[in-house]
């Protein structure tokens, strides 16, 4: 019995202690085997998650060079570029958008390459990028290494319209030390970007600390043509070629295995005491030893390979206790802790992190998922854009602003229906996928989640009431690609901002306004100094001398593509551009040159022109009219000055100081379009005017709308009272003509008299009318 169980006893003590060498022996070449598994998986994702933060920050920054380049400001200043005059001012403008979209370098260049202006004056000559050429040239990035320094360059093209390229915008971001670091906290990997030239090679910038990074030089491996994995001594490397103009660029993943094994040394020296403890208490039960051993190392050899394979979801095995349990408790943390870095890195690339909604990114990928699963279905992308959303943030601050656009965010996706999508477009601006609907649904649908708006937004006790904008584009009416689908939907946005309406559904004729809106306004700078804008007259009748005492000149631009371009589609650039001031004084001085020679010829007339509030804004206007009255030898009451209602309302105060010094000098002065706007009496009696003109809409439907003859009626009576001569405007009929007089109106103008004419062709109309009216030749 004895020997029986001494038999035993060794028996199960050598086969305990031959189990447990095994297991030992297993357990460290499968956790040295799945480390080295796993660092390279940690490498190929570490590959796949720098490629998508590249890719993210490519397509982030192209899509803020796209954006700068629709900029006015920046097209204006380099299509008005001349030699150093606008340098400065260019590269201010540069340098604003640099520090708007985080960059490191701005410069711009003509359509050659040649470097107009750079925020670095290290980048400020020559021409230091390869730029696309071709009619359908368009943004492309590039890395280049410059003063030991690599830069990864967005080169957008400025087209004013497409297919004029004006030149090129460039944004740059160096890929310094804290880069490599940021991509190292998101990949968990050491990253090192080096340049290679010949057999030398150079770290650019890395995660490294300086001794590793002396390493990492003096490796000898070979240059991948692909991105590969590599194995140099301790470290698991993954090289990646990158295109560089300068030389070789590639990128460098690495780990050691030595770290990554580190933290198994604990387990080790449990297996190890495991094993020793497991041994003294083979009498006490080798059975039980043997069970409670090979089960939950079986169990944690089957775990491993899970999650070696990359099963990250797989439940860890049931509790057990003592080392075995700690060991499984480690294995679970660093799964839970894989899961959660690689659940953040996707949640964070999809997902507003404000609002928690899907991003303008993860909508695309929504829109083009949708287009292609189904193609022939119809479906709508509706874009809320806040009205005065800058108001906000302006007096309540930032903080109040995001809140807001919390609470709005909450509220569309209450109303989401289960198949639309909702994201976060802009900074103000919302976006609704609607699937599966038809066009006569669109309408509702949108409103139905505009009604969110309906009720105040409450912040910080305050109840305000947010409107917005909608614009609506439809697939596949007016796009058929994803990218351009969002586009017109913005576009019908702004339009809908612009015309102040709820909603706007997207019309090629909106597209092609924008464009020649951006052309004219590109151009309107150098028209008066290439003389294509002209003055057409149109003469004034006064309805008790029965003669024409003067004209109204009205500015028209006789564009080389366009052809004759009235002012309603030019003035209002011109008005946001500033260029206004010069038009103005361009047609004064234009006026005032042509009565001299009419006066010469025996055309006694005064001249009016209209001015607008910008150069009501302007307190040069005094000097620079006296100026050009001087140069045409005129008296002051030769020139009328016209002013709308309106634009004498936006400042009130100082357009009657400007006002005032010009009727000192003897210059007239007129209140134009009289009743579309918003003035009073008591405003109205302050302006130190001659005249007021009717506006045509209440002329026009005179002898037919009872209403209009009263408005038309009291004004004369009004103005008569206040000492001004009264002009009606937009008189189309000879019943018009007698109404006025009988009711005392002064001065009448419209086409039933004559329509606007160049100088040459009134010249001709006023012969005309002298010789078929001698009698009043003389007091003409």
């Amino acid at each position: 019995m004895y020997g029986l169980r001494r038999s035993i006893f060794l028996f199960f003590v050598g086969l305990l202690s031959l189990a447990l060498c095994v297991n030992f022996v297993l357990v460290y070449r499968s956790t040295w085997s799945h480390t080295r598994a796993q660092v390279e998986r940690q490498l190929h994702a570490g590959w796949q998650v720098f490629g998508n933060e590249l890719n993210a920050r490519r397509q982030a920054q192209t899509a803020m060079a796209g954006l700068i380049t629709q900029d006015f400001g920046l097209r204006s200043e380099i299509a008005t570029f001349s030699d150093r005059a606008n340098v400065e001012s260019l590269r201010v403008v540069l340098d604003n958008f640099r520090q708007r979209s985080s960059a490191d370098l701005a410069l711009a260049t003509d359509a050659s390459g040649k470097v107009l202006a750079a925020t670095d004056a290290r980048f400020a000559s020559g021409s230091l990028f390869r730029l696309p050429v071709g009619p359908n040239a368009g943004q492309q990035d590039m890395l280049q290494v410059r003063d030991d320094r690599l830069y990864h360059v967005f080169v957008t093209p400025i087209y004013a319209p497409a297919p004029n390229l004006i030149g090129w915008f460039v944004l740059g971001f160096a890929q310094s030390d804290e880069t490599t670091r940021h991509l190292s906290d998101l990949t968990g990997l050491q990253v090192s970007f080096v340049q290679r030239q010949g057999r030398q090679m150079r770290v650019l910038a890395s995660s490294l600390d300086r001794a590793d990074r002396d390493s990492l030089q003096m490796l000898d491996w070979p240059r991948p043509r692909v991105a590969r994995a590599l194995q140099a001594d301790d470290q698991l490397l993954y090289a990646a070629p990158l295109q560089g103009p300068d030389g070789d660029l590639d990128v460098v993943l690495q780990r050691s295995l030595s770290e990554a094994m580190q933290g198994y040394r604990p387990l080790f020296w449990q297996l190890t005491l495991m094993a020793g403890v497991t041994l003294g208490l083979t009498v006490l039960g080798a059975f039980f030893i043997a069970g409670s051993v090979s089960r939950p190392l079986s169990e944690l050899a089957r775990y491993v390979r899970r999650l070696g394979s990359g099963d990250y979801a797989a439940a860890p095995p049931p509790p057990s206790r003592g080392e075995v349990q700690e060991l499984f408790a480690e294995f679970d943390t660093m799964r839970q802790a894989i899961a959660e870095r690689e659940s953040q890195i996707a949640y964070a690339a999809y997902h507003d992190p404000l609002t928690g909604l899907p991003n303008r990114l993860r909508f695309q990928q929504w829109l083009q998922d949708g287009i292609a699963a189904q193609p022939q279905q119809a479906a709508a992308v509706v874009v809320l854009g806040l009205n005065h959303f800058k108001d906000i943030n302006d007096t309540l601050g930032h903080h109040s602003g995001d809140r807001v656009l919390q609470q709005i965010a909450q509220r569309l996706l209450a109303q989401q229906r289960p198949q639309d999508r909702v994201a976060r477009f802009s900074g103000d601006a919302f976006v609704i996928l609607l699937s599966g609907v038809e066009r006569h649904e669109v309408l509702a649908l949108g409103l139905h989640y505009k009604q969110v708006l309906d009720q105040p937004v409450v912040i910080e006790n305050i109840a305000m009431t947010v409107n917005a904008a909608m614009g609506i584009g439809l697939y596949p009416e007016h796009a058929e690609n994803p990218a351009t689908l969002l586009q017109r939907a913005e576009i019908a946005m702004y339009v809908a901002k612009e015309k102040r309406l709820p909603c706007a559904l997207y019309s090629h004729q909106q597209n092609r306004y924008s464009l020649l809106r951006l052309s004219l306004m590109s151009e309107l700078c150098g028209a008066i100094e290439r003389g294509e804008l002209v003055l057409h007259y149109q003469p004034k009748l006064d309805l008790k001398l029965q003669r024409i005492t003067g004209v109204e000149c009205l500015v028209r631009w006789q564009h080389p593509v366009h052809g004759l371009i009235f002012p309603d589609d030019f003035i209002p650039l011109a008005e946001q551009t500033g260029n206004i001031r010069y038009l103005t004084l361009w047609a004064i001085r234009t006026a005032l040159a042509q009565c001299a020679r009419w006066r010469q010829q025996g055309m006694e007339l005064m001249m009016a022109v209209n001015i607008s509030s910008v150069d009501l804004q302007d307190p040069a206007l005094i000097g620079n009219v006296a100026d050009a009255l001087a140069a045409s030898g005129l008296t002051a009451d030769s020139l009328w000055l016209e002013v709308t209602e309106s634009a004498v309302m936006h400042d009130i105060d100082k357009a009657v100081e400007l006002l005032g010094g010009l009727r000192q000098r003897g210059v007239r002065l007129a209140i134009d379009d009289y009743g579309t706007g918003y003035s009073s009496m008591a405003q109205l009696k302050r302006l130190p005017v001659q005249e007021m003109k009717i506006d045509k809409s209440f002329v026009m439907d005179l002898t037919h709308n009872e209403d209009d003859a009263i408005i038309v009626r009291s004004t004369i009576e009004l103005g008569h009272n206040m000492g001004l001569s009264l002009v009606a405007e937009g008189v189309e009929s000879e019943e018009i003509i007698q109404l006025l007089s009988r009711y005392g109106c002064d001065i009448a103008q419209g086409y039933w008299i004559a329509r606007p004419m160049a100088a040459e062709a009134f010249e001709h109309w006023w012969r005309q009318r002298m010789s078929e009216r001698p009698d009043k030749a003389e007091r003409a």
